[in-house]
C-alpha cells in the first residue's frame, strides 16, 4: 500500500508541471566524457551535463549541448572545456578544442562567456567560433552577430560578422577578413549538427534510416571541413602579417592530435543510457541508435568461493530507455557448469531476472528518473537515515532487483519526489526494504535572495522485516550437530551423556542453542523503520564557494524508543575542497545512517548466535559531531573521507571512520593502460569492546579497484574488498569478495 502511494503521488506531482535544468547533450559523432565529483561517465548517444562538470572529446569526435531552447553549442574533439555559472551567466573554460555557439533568441542567460589562457570572449547574439591549441594563442571566427574579444591585459576589439580575432607575436589582439571557405565550412557544421537530430530523409519502406549513407554523409562532411579549415588558416594568417606565422590562428582545423583514450570499464550503475532527446529548434526526434554489444569474462566471488563468469550482454537504446540484457554462464571451483541463473524448475523468478541488468528511463537529474535493477549510493537529503545505500555489494553473484522513481524540482514549489526499493525478491520473503523523501522549496516563486531556496523534506525508511534473508538459509548441520539433535528429540540426551560431551570441549547446550535459533529465524519477522526530517538553507552559491546551513532529525516508528538529530550542520565547499560538519545528538536504540551501504551485510547475522543489526543500537543518550571532507589534488589524487564521533555517559560510543582514495583524470590520461585505480576503507563499531581503528572485525572492510585497458574497446577491471564475518566459534574468518572482469564493447 505504501508503495501505491509512493507512486500515486509522484505520478499526481508530475502532471503538475516539469522543468529540466541540464544542459542536454548531443553526440553527433564518437563519444563524450563527462568527469562529476572526480568519476568520469561516458554519454555515447545523448544525456546531460550540470555546472561543474569537465567535458572532453578525442580528436575527430563531435557533439552538440543545448544551453537554451533556441540556442546550441556544438564540440570538436579534441576538446577539453568545464562549465560554470555566475549570476546567469554560462561561462566555459575552454583548455583546448573548438567550440561553436549557434545562438538566437528569445535568450534564456543573461551572458554567455568563453575563456581560455585568460583570453575573454562574449559572443553577442551570434553564430561563431572559438578555438585553442594545446599550444599557441586562442581565435574567434564569426559568421553571424558579432563577439567581444578581451586580452588578459584588458585589451577589447569587437570582432564583426564575416571577421576573425587573433592574437599578434606581440600579444596585441587584431582582427581580419575570415575566408568564405571558413565561413561555408562553419555553417555546414551548425546544419550538419541540426540534421543530427532530425529525422533523415533517406529511409527506406520500413522508416528505418539507412546507416550506411549516414556515415557516408557524416564522413565526407568531417573531410570537407578539415580542408576548407585548412585554406582559411593561411588566409588569416596573410592577413596580419609573416612574423605572425608562429601563432595559432586556425578556427577550424583540429589541433594536435591527442592520446586515444579507451572508455573507462563501468559497473552496472554507471553504464551511459539514452536519456532526454535534444531540443533542437524545429525538431525533437532522437538520433538513430544501434544496441551496443558487452562480451565479458572473468573471475567472481560465489558463495565465498572463486568461480569464472562468462557473460555475453546488450544494450538496446529505446527512445529514452535504457535495457541491459545478460545472458551469463558460471563454472564453479570444480570447473563444472553451474545452473546457476539457469534454474527455472525451482527458481523461475531468480532465472528470468537475472537475465535483466537493468532497465532506465532517463537519468538521476531528469526531471523524471526510473531504474530497476542495481542502485548504487542512494542518499535522502543529508543521509540521517538513508545513507549511500546500495544492492550491488556481491554483483554479479547477487542480482538484486531495485527501484528508483524519482522527480525532480517540478511545479512552482519545485517539488522532488525520491522513492526506492532495495529488491523485489524480497516480498516474497515477507519483507522488503521501501523508503521514500517528498522535499518541497516553498518560497521559490519568490525573489528574496537566499529566502527562496530554502528546501524542506522529509524521509521515510522501512525494513518490512530484518529475519528475510534467513528464509534461504540452509541448515546444513555438522555430523556432531545433526547427532545432538537427534538424540535430543529422540529423548535420548541424557544427562550423564551431556556431561561426557562436556568433558571433551563441547558446549551442549549452546550447540543446541544455536541450531534453533537458525531454526525460529526462517520464521520470524521484525521490522524496523525510521521517519525523519529536514532543511536546507543555501547561504552562498557561487562558482568557487558555496556555504549550506541545514539540520536533520529522525526517530523510530515503533513503540520502542529512540531519536536522534543532526543540527546545526554547516556544508561548504570552496573550489576543489569540500566538506561538512554537524554536531549529532541521539537518544534511546537509535544511531544516524542506519540504512547505509553495508546494510544489506549487517542487518543479519547468522553465527555464532542470530541477531539483527537493530540488537547492536545501545539504549543510550549519546551526543557528538560528525565530519566529512574530500578534495582533488589538481586531477592527479581526490581523497574523501568521513568522521563520527558519539560519547555517552557510559563511557559507550557509536564511533565509525572511511576514507577512500583515487587516482585522478590527470594521472589517468599520462599512465598508458591505467583508466581507474581507488582504495577504500571503513570501519564502524571503533571503541566497543576496546576495538580499535585498524583492528579486523565483521564491521571492518578494505577494497581497492584497478581498471586497465587491453585494447582498444577491452578493458580489465579488478575489484577486491575484504571482510571478516564469525564462524560457529564466535572466531572470525575471512568474507572476501573478488572479481576480475575482462569486458569487449563493440
Amino acid at each position: 500500500m505504501r508503495l501505491n502511494l509512493f507512486l500515486i503521488t509522484g505520478l499526481l506531482s508530475f502532471l503538475i508541471f516539469s522543468k529540466a535544468e541540464a544542459f542536454f547533450v548531443q553526440v553527433d559523432t564518437g563519444e563524450v566524457k563527462v568527469i562529476r565529483d572526480g568519476q568520469q561517465n561516458l554519454i555515447t548517444d545523448t544525456g546531460s551535463i550540470f555546472y561543474g562538470d569537465l567535458v572532453k572529446l578525442d580528436k575527430e569526435f563531435r557533439a552538440t549541448v543545448t544551453i537554451e531552447n533556441s540556442s546550441r553549442m556544438l564540440l570538436q574533439g579534441p576538446l577539453d572545456i568545464s562549465v560554470s555559472d555566475d549570476s546567469s551567466v554560462f561561462k566555459v573554460d575552454l583548455a583546448q578544442g573548438q567550440v561553436l555557439l549557434d545562438r538566437n533568441q528569445p535568450y534564456e542567460l543573461d551572458s554567455i562567456v568563453l575563456v581560455s589562457k585568460e583570453f575573454v570572449f562574449t559572443p553577442l547574439g551570434t553564430l561563431a567560433s572559438v578555438k585553442i591549441a594545446q599550444s599557441g594563442y586562442p581565435t574567434t571566427a564569426v559568421v553571424n552577430g558579432s563577439v567581444k574579444m578581451v586580452s588578459p591585459d584588458g585589451e577589447e576589439i569587437i570582432v564583426e560578422e564575416g571577421k576573425f580575432g587573433s592574437v599578434g607575436p606581440e600579444g596585441d589582439l587584431f582582427s581580419g577578413d575570415l575566408a568564405q571557405r571558413a565561413i561555408e565550412s562553419l555553417q555546414n557544421w551548425a546544419d550538419e549538427a541540426s540534421e543530427v537530430v532530425q529525422k533523415t530523409e533517406n529511409e527506406d519502406e520500413t522508416g528505418k534510416p539507412q546507416e550506411n549513407e549516414i556515415q557516408g554523409n557524416k564522413q565526407e562532411n568531417l573531410e570537407n571541413d578539415n580542408s576548407e579549415a585548412a585554406e582559411s588558416n593561411e588566409i588569416a594568417v596573410d592577413k596580419k602579417s609573416d612574423d605572425a606565422s608562429n601563432v595559432t590562428k586556425s578556427v577550424e582545423t583540429p589541433s594536435d592530435p591527442k592520446k586515444e583514450e579507451a572508455p573507462e570499464e563501468k559497473t552496472p550503475d554507471e553504464e551511459e543510457q539514452p536519456g532526454e532527446s535534444k531540443k533542437s529548434t524545429g525538431s525533437t526526434a532522437m538520433a538513430p541508435q544501434s544496441p551496443k554489444w558487452e562480451i565479458g569474462a572473468g573471475v567472481v566471488t560465489v558463495n565465498n568461493e572463486q568461480w569464472t563468469r562468462l557473460a555475453i550482454g546488450v544494450d538496446v537504446p529505446i527512445w529514452k530507455f535504457g535495457v541491459f540484457f545478460d545472458l551469463e554462464f558460471f563454472i564453479d571451483s570444480e570447473g563444472k557448469f553451474s545452473n546457476k541463473g539457469w534454474d527455472f524448475k525451482d527458481e523461475p523468478l531468480e532465472a528470468i531476472t537475472r537475465k535483466i541488468r537493468y532497465i532506465r528511463f532517463g537519468h538521476e537529474e531528469d526531471p523524471l528518473f526510473i531504474k530497476f535493477g542495481g542502485l548504487s549510493s542512494v542518499s535522502f537529503g543529508y543521509g540521517f537515515i538513508l545513507d549511500r545505500f546500495t544492492n550491488m555489494l556481491h554483483y554479479p553473484d547477487q542480482k538484486l532487483l531495485g527501484l528508483q522513481f524519482y522527480l525532480n524540482d517540478i511545479s512552482p514549489l519545485g517539488i522532488s519526489l525520491q522513492t526506492m526499493i532495495a529488491d523485489f525478491k524480497d516480498f516474497k520473503d515477507d519483507g522488503g526494504l521501501l523508503g521514500a523523501r517528498l522535499a518541497v522549496t516553498p518560497l521559490k516563486m519568490t525573489d528574496i535572495p537566499i529566502i527562496n531556496r530554502i528546501s524542506i523534506g522529509g524521509t521515510y525508511v522501512k525494513d518490512l522485516n530484518q529475519y528475510a534473508p534467513a528464509r534461504k538459509w540452509k541448515l546444513d548441520l555438522a555430523e556432531d550437530e545433526r547427532i545432538l539433535v537427534e538424540l535430543r528429540d529422540g529423548g535420548f540426551l541424557k544427562d550423564s551423556l551431556k556431561e561426557h560431551l562436556e568433558s571433551k570441549g563441547i558446549d551442549v547446550d549452546e550447540k543446541l542453542d544455536n541450531i534453533d535459533e537458525a531454526n525460529n529465524a526462517k520464521t520470524m519477522e521484525n521490522d524496523f523503520g525510521l521517519i525523519g526530517g529536514d532543511i536546507g538553507i543555501p547561504i552562498i552559491s557561487t562558482k568557487f564557494l558555496g556555504v549550506d546551513l541545514y539540520g536533520q532529525a529522525a526517530l523510530r516508528d515503533d513503540s520502542k524508543h529512540g531519536w536522534g538529530i543532526g543540527a546545526p550542520g554547516v556544508a561548504l565547499k570552496v573550489w576543489r575542497l569540500w566538506g561538512n560538519v554537524e554536531y549529532r545528538k541521539t537518544k534511546g536504540r537509535f544511531t544516524p545512517g542506519y540504512f547505509d551501504t553495508y546494510y544489506l551485510d549487517e542487518r543479519i547475522n547468522r553465527k555464532p548466535q542470530v541477531y539483527v543489526k537493530e540488537d547492536l543500537i545501545p539504549d543510550e543518550e549519546l551526543n557528538g559531531v560528525y565530519g566529512r571532507m574530500g578534495f582533488n589534488i589538481s586531477n592527479v589524487l581526490i581523497i574523501d573521507g568521513a568522521y563520527q564521533y558519539l560519547v555517552g555517559d557510559k563511557e559507550t560510543k557509536d564511533q565509525r571512520f572511511e576514507a577512500t582514495s583515487s587516482v585522478g583524470d590527470l594521472v589517468l590520461q599520462k599512465v598508458p593502460k591505467l583508466n581507474k585505480a581507488e582504495i577504500y576503507y571503513y570501519k564502524s563499531n571503533i571503541g566497543v569492546n576496546d576495538e580499535k581503528f585498524f583492528e579486523k572485525s565483521e564491521f571492518r572492510y578494505i577494497g581497492y579497484r584497478i581498471g586497465f585497458e587491453i585494447t582498444q574497446g577491452a578493458s580489465l577491471i579488478w575489484d577486491s574488498r575484504y571482510g571478516y564475518k564469525r564462524n560457529d566459534e564466535g572466531k572470525l574468518e575471512s568474507n572476501n569478495f573478488v572479481s576480475v572482469l575482462t569486458a569487449i564493447t563493440f
